[in-house]
């Protein structure tokens, strides 16, 4: 249902208070399509939300994964550096 409660007065050119209410009923028909738009909608919420955690957990593995590799080259760098510096053991005389 529709209702009207204002009346167009064309002397003053404006909207003014109706005593009277005009009502008018109107047919609004339930559509499946609008029910797939609701759900298409829903569901595209949810895997923007999912594509926004993907992204967070690849960069995380990215700078796990960088971090790894610094710390893997200051091991090998130095292992290589006791390596060379190693002192020698005297022989006791």
């Amino acid at each position: 249902m529709k209702a009207v409660t204002e009346l167009w007065s064309l002397q003053s050119e404006r909207w003014f208070a109706s005593e009277h209410p005009t009502y008018q009923l109107t047919l609004f028909i339930e559509s499946p399509y609008k029910d797939q738009l609701e759900e298409q909608v829903a569901a595209n919420g949810q895997l923007e939300e999912q594509l926004a955690t993907n992204k967070n957990v690849t960069n995380m593995m990215y700078l796990f994964g960088a971090t790894t590799l610094v710390f893997a080259a200051v091991t090998v760098f130095l292992f290589i550096a006791n390596r060379r510096v190693r002192v020698l053991a005297q022989p006791i005389a």
